[in-house]
């Protein structure tokens, strides 16, 4: 691995950032991160289709570290301090940086062989990423405003972010109702990250009932710890409202982004927006299915149980 040193990509010394977009999976977290990058936000360039950072995902949600872990020498943090180099054009692979690659592939590629999960990655998808890490920071705008990611997995990290970031850290959490999400086809977050919330993960394909267990408890701790963030650094975007709303709820996180863009951008963005399709089911039904207790907490989230908008 060559070193090589790349410019600070950002104005000066100052480095303006991030903002992480996270929330669970199929909850709307694409939009925000096209709404980011029309806005000119540098989100990184290495995304998939969805808009998702795959140097965050190589780096930090695909090696499992102990998020538990957070001194500065853990290797949570060790891994994020990698990735703000890259995202930000300075990193220099140093040796601590190589150190960091080497071992986020090492273990990428263990549970690649020996306990590979539905989202996990081959080898060679491994080493596209680290090719494109060798190529960090050419690509960034030089007139983008801000710098951030989406990858939904974040809000699994915020306490490891806030540490890193500490005060410069703005984390946007997306919601979206839990009783469509809970039939949806995408449940990867729940075999990866299951078992920190006490429930079952592994490749198995769950049930509904257990995708919403997932959503209640996912939801209330990304909350929980967005709100300890400092004053503005938390930004809770139900997509629901953000699809009922589309020019109200922009120009909220455009507030939250301390931006301002012309009136004309404000209504391109409030089309990107794309509102859910999914039936409305009765509320017997949605009870029978999940019970009070679970629509209880729904509910206190701020959705509707009879049905999703």
């Amino acid at each position: 691995m060559q070193a090589r040193r790349h410019r600070n990509v950002l104005s000066g010394d100052a480095v303006l950032g991030p903002v992480v977009v996270g929330g669970i999976g199929g909850s709307g977290t694409r939009v925000i991160e096209e709404i980011m990058r029309r806005l000119n936000v540098y989100t990184g360039s290495d995304l998939n289709a969805a808009g998702d950072n795959r140097w965050f995902t190589l780096l930090c949600k695909l090696p499992r570290w102990d998020l538990d872990a957070r001194t500065l020498e853990s290797p949570v943090m060790r891994a994020l301090g990698t990735f703000e180099r890259v995202m930000t054009g300075r990193l220099e692979f140093t040796r601590q940086d190589r150190q960091v690659v080497t071992d986020s592939v090492r273990r990428c590629r263990h549970w690649w062989r020996h306990d590979r999960l539905p989202d996990d990655r081959p080898p060679a998808w491994l080493h596209d990423r680290i090719a494109s890490l060798l190529r960090s920071g050419q690509d960034y705008p030089p007139n983008a405003p801000l710098w951030g990611w989406k990858e939904p997995n974040s809000h699994i990290f915020i306490r490891p972010l806030h540490v890193q970031f500490g005060d410069r850290l703005r984390y946007v959490h997306v919601i979206r109702n839990g009783i469509h999400m809970a039939h949806s086809r995408n449940q990867l977050q729940l075999s990866r990250w299951g078992s920190v919330f006490g429930l079952p993960g592994g490749s198995g394909t769950p049930s509904p009932a257990a995708s919403l267990d997932y959503w209640i408890l996912a939801n209330e701790a990304a909350i929980e710890e967005g709100q300890a963030l400092a004053r503005g650094g938390f930004l809770l975007m139900n997509y629901d409202d953000l699809c009922a709303a589309p020019e109200r709820e922009i120009t909220r996180f455009v507030d939250f982004l301390g931006l301002d863009p012309p009136a004309g951008v404000l209504r391109e963005l409030a089309c990107v927006p794309r509102p859910s399709t999914s039936g409305r089911r009765s509320d017997s039904e949605v009870a029978k299915e999940f019970g009070n207790d679970r629509l209880t907490r729904v509910r206190a989230l701020g959705f509707p149980v009879g049905g999703s908008r």
